[in-house]
């Protein structure tokens, strides 16, 4: 008895060990806020938002697991709520298992569902609310299992989950659940032989008829959403897209009672040969030598797996897209700079943010070409590609540069793909008061108000609402309202929004360096040097990458510009030139001349501007439901 009891222990030792070593990964590496900062799972206490989760399958269990992903919000509290989900999972799994003749004690099967659960809660693009659904299926096979011994009840049980599990859960949640107990049914005593058959006929008929009068007669549902509702449509940039870790998922708890059933199966008809029968009793009566020592190597091997593939399957690359866009969304702009240059592979929307950041840092004129510039102009302003992609990106980047006509075009392009996103909500609130529309301003608070986490923004400009005057008073807003564009046109390029801005306004800096790095970003000095009088009424001296072009341009050119550059940027260019002459092959200069003059103008525009490389921007995915 005592043995059974240190056994047990041991092993849940082993398992709380386990879920405390996820917590730390979870909280230090994962870090839940960004899963949160990337999806924005929306939940608002109002009777329309909870209504338009009444009118599908599904729909409930997606409401209740927004609800939860609240947690999220918080790096603790949603380490928290994820390891309690595998705890929770584990603990049904183990019930669920152990009650099958081969089942054991369940220990080393309710690791299973747990360990592909952990590798989906680091998918960044993994709705929690997915795993919800999986879950409730599991506590509906745990009951059912648990009435084996009323038939009756179990029965009654049985009909009722059917269609309440497809109503709260989807109707893949209802296959998860009937596939198991036809199994369960298959290999336990489950009453006699034709009662157990008509039962597993009767349940193989409702896996196809239930989900699709569903779908024929109660709910607008696409046809391929009949069977597979796991994941809802959504838009493409927070689009979860099933994979293997997925299909296993749904897939562990049937195939697990099924191993468990043919594991009984054949150890029936081996004990019935002397010698192993023989083997068998010894190895159960032993004094636990064995017992222990299967225990650490299971552990063991476990913990290989676990530690070498688990731990090791996090997307360090989306991750630090997320964390560059989170600090940047935040306002912490050294910390965006520093993601950034700690990235090791390029990415779009890293590039739009670092701009953005070493803008709002003050690091505009020598930090700028530090993060490679490979998309060249393109990689300046992110609405090159419409899509609803950028949106949000695009909306903040007019709102900064003060062209609030397009950072509301933006914003509503968000709305369309993501109408109850609390940011796109907030944008829309401070863009119709820069506009002096505070009723429409109003409408968009109600909602906020109802939403987690916006107290701070709702009290602050719900003051604005009821007395108008404080918005003339705001500085930010002020300031938008003397850059913004009036009764005009809309420009179809960057460069002659950029000017049209200044036209309005020529204080407008942001607007005036974001042409004057246009320019140089598009080989196109000379226009630059157009502008220079106005850009050097902000410098003194210019920025070492201003003055890069400029003596680069003269040297081409023989233009008379009136600047004392810099006698060291003459040198440079000079010692780049000699250098860069010196190979013939363009990679071996680049290689030679990078430890020197990576990060500068000069390097650019010999080796990574889109002139040179034809790198350009890919068309992206349409939006699709």
């Amino acid at each position: 008895m005592r043995q059974n009891q240190i056994s047990v222990m041991v092993r849940w030792l082993l398992v709380l060990g386990f879920l405390a070593y996820v917590f730390v990964h979870f909280l230090k590496v994962v870090q839940p806020v960004l899963i949160y900062h990337l999806q924005q799972p929306p939940f608002y206490k109002m009777q329309v938002f909870f209504s338009q989760y009444t009118d599908y399958p599904g729909g409930m269990a997606e409401y209740a697991g927004n609800f939860l992903a609240q947690l999220l919000h918080s790096n603790f509290m949603g380490s928290l709520l994820l390891v309690t989900s595998m705890l929770v999972l584990m603990l049904v799994a183990k019930y669920v298992f152990s009650q099958t003749r081969g089942g054991g004690k369940g220990f080393f099967w309710m690791i299973l569902p747990v360990v592909l659960l952990s590798l989906l809660f680091q998918n960044y693009y993994f709705p929690y609310y997915v795993f919800l659904k999986v879950f409730i299926a599991y506590c509906a096979v745990a009951v059912f299992i648990a009435l084996r011994n009323r038939r009756t009840v179990q029965m009654i049980f049985f009909g009722v989950m059917v269609f309440t599990l497809y109503y709260l859960a989807g109707s893949t949640a209802l296959l998860i659940f009937l596939a198991s107990v036809i199994v369960y049914a298959s290999f336990s005593s489950f009453t006699k032989v034709t009662p157990r058959i008509i039962f597993i006929i009767v349940a193989l008929v409702v896996s196809v008829a239930v989900p699709y009068l569903g779908y024929k007669y109660l709910f607008n549902i696409s046809q391929l959403k009949i069977w597979w509702d796991l994941v809802p449509a959504q838009p493409v940039i927070i689009r979860y897209v099933p994979d293997k870790a997925l299909y296993a998922f749904v897939a562990v708890l049937p195939v697990v009672l099924l191993i468990c059933g043919l594991l009984d199966k054949i150890k029936s008809l081996m004990l019935r040969i002397p010698f192993i029968n023989r083997l068998y009793s010894r190895f159960s009566s032993s004094d636990g030598v064995i017992v222990y020592l299967g225990i650490i190597v299971v552990a063991a091997g476990l913990y290989i797996v676990i530690r070498q593939w688990v731990f090791t399957s996090l997307n360090t690359q989306k991750k630090s897209v997320l964390l560059v866009d989170y600090y940047t969304l935040h306002g912490e702009w050294d910390k965006a700079i520093d993601a950034a240059l700690s990235s090791n592979e390029y990415d779009l929307f890293i590039n739009f943010n670092y701009n953005r950041s070493v803008y709002n840092s003050g690091k505009w004129g020598e930090w700028f070409f530090k993060y490679p510039q490979l998309l060249g102009a393109d990689g300046l302003f992110p609405d090159k590609i419409v899509s609803g992609q950028v949106a949000l990106v695009a909306s903040n980047f007019y709102y900064e540069l003060g062209y609030i006509s397009e950072a509301l075009h933006w914003a509503f392009e968000a709305q369309s793909t993501t109408p109850y996103n609390p940011l796109v909500l907030q944008r829309l609130v401070k863009v119709h008061l820069i506009e002096g529309k505070p009723e429409a301003a109003a409408t968009y608070l109600n909602i906020l108000k109802t939403a987690f986490f916006q107290d701070d923004f709702v009290k602050k400009y719900s003051a604005y609402i009821r007395d108008t005057s404080l918005i003339g008073k705001d500085p930010e807003f002020l300031e938008k309202r003397s850059f913004m564009p009036r009764n005009t046109y809309t420009p179809g390029t960057i460069s002659e929004k950029l000017k049209l801005l200044l036209k309005f306004n020529g204080n407008n800096r942001r607007a005036l360096e974001y042409l004057a790095m246009y320019y140089l970003l598009s080989h196109q000095v000379g226009n630059f040097a157009n502008i220079l009088p106005q850009v050097v009424r902000y410098y003194n001296p210019l920025p070492t990458l201003y003055q890069e072009a400029l003596v680069l341009y003269v040297a081409k050119t023989d233009a008379g510009i009136r600047y004392a550059f810099k006698e060291d940027v003459i040198q440079s260019v000079k010692n780049f030139f000699e250098n860069f002459k010196k190979y013939p092959d363009r990679r071996v200069a680049q290689n030679a001349l990078q430890q020197d003059y990576m990060g500068t103008y000069l390097y650019y525009v010999a080796f990574q501007s889109p002139v040179v490389t034809k790198m350009q921007l890919k068309a992206r995915e349409v939006e699709s439901y």
